[in-house]
């Protein structure tokens, strides 16, 4: 059926009015649909995890901490599963959030954090070096939740997750103390990276200033030919892990320029080193010949995406990727850098 609003309706013997109404009650079917269609059901809530369990899963006897040993990868990933599924929840529901404003959603989101900051999950690492990483890593993926959801829409309870999220930075910068030593390796930037997200994300000056030290110090670490040391020593992934340590480098900058208003800074170290991953990338066998041993090929980075976009006016290449330590979406954050950074 054909409406016609501003004149004369191809059914004269309706009374306008009639039709306005009912073109209205379509809209708000067409809304209601819509809206049935972009919310997500608030799942079940999961256990709080407090003592982290995890595995380390290189090969024994491996000095360079590069080759894998495939079961024990699994092991690894039964182990830390329940706090990946925790992460990757909320990273859908912040995802959804920050396209929808849904208040349902901001409500299950927020129920997800506080049942685990209540509870001081992901604070024992006692387990070992590999529980600590996964700290770091987790830390990093809840300062980008936090940054697209915002405060809790509780603040007594908002506080206790900001104080949560804080005692787990505490507990990564202690572990990651001063300028990392002589073995500052990409361990080192994560850790940074997940310093300046809740620092960022809570509103806390001395964990961002922390990040920023630390970031110097990181860049410090790039040679003239844009290659890292100690990721040199990975051998035949030295590739892969010069794309693995540049990744927190490139997102404290998008953080810093985008949801903290800084304009960007060129830095030569750091293009040089973007140098080596594009290089990588795209076959190129310059760090084949620095370390003299056939490199693992490394796929596309989600990363390189988001740089070459927001920072080299490239166009975005839409992926529907996901990544748990960048919170979810890696084209919903794309767009949240792109908007400000600013949550509901």
């Amino acid at each position: 059926m054909m409406i016609n609003i501003g004149g004369s309706s191809t059914h004269p013997r309706v009374p306008r009015l009639l039709l306005c109404f009912g073109l209205i009650l379509i809209l708000a079917l067409h809304t209601k649909s819509m809206a049935r269609d972009t919310d997500v059901p608030c799942p079940a809530p999961t256990a709080p995890v407090v003592k982290i369990e995890a595995m380390p899963f290189y090969q024994a006897g491996d000095a360079t901490n590069s080759q894998i040993d495939r079961e024990k990868l699994r092991e690894n990933t039964r182990l830390t599963q329940p706090i990946t599924r925790f992460l990757d929840t909320l990273g859908t529901l912040s995802d959804n959030y920050v396209q929808t404003r849904s208040a349902d959603v901001k409500q299950c989101a927020d129920g997800f954090l506080y049942r685990w900051a209540r509870a001081g999950a992901l604070k024992d690492i006692s387990q070992g070096s590999q529980a600590g990483f996964v700290q770091k890593w987790s830390l990093a993926s809840l300062g980008f939740l936090r940054m697209k959801l915002g405060p809790l829409r509780d603040s007594s309870q908002d506080a206790v997750v900001r104080n949560w999220m804080r005692d787990l930075a505490a507990s990564v910068a202690n572990i990651y103390r001063g300028n990392g030593g002589p073995n500052r390796n990409n361990h080192y930037y994560w850790a940074m990276l997940a310093l300046a997200v809740v620092g960022h994300s809570t509103d806390d000056p001395t964990l961002w200033a922390r990040a920023e030290e630390m970031d110097r110090f990181a860049l410090a670490d790039i040679q003239t030919d844009g290659t890292l040391p100690a990721e040199l020593k990975r051998i035949g992934r030295a590739a892969w892990y010069h794309a693995f340590a540049a990744e927190p480098l490139v997102l404290f900058k998008l953080v810093n320029e985008r949801c903290r208003n800084q304009p960007h800074q060129n830095d030569e170290r750091l293009n040089r080193l973007l140098e080596v991953v594009h290089d990588a990338l795209n076959g190129s066998p310059t760090l084949r010949t620095i370390t003299g041993i056939e490199q693992t090929a490394i796929q596309y980075r989600n990363w390189v995406n988001l740089w070459d976009a927001l920072e080299e006016g490239q166009p975005y290449i839409v992926t529907r990727a996901r990544e748990r330590n960048l919170g979810g979406s890696v084209d919903v954050l794309y767009r949240f850098f792109l908007n400000g950074c600013h949550p509901g």
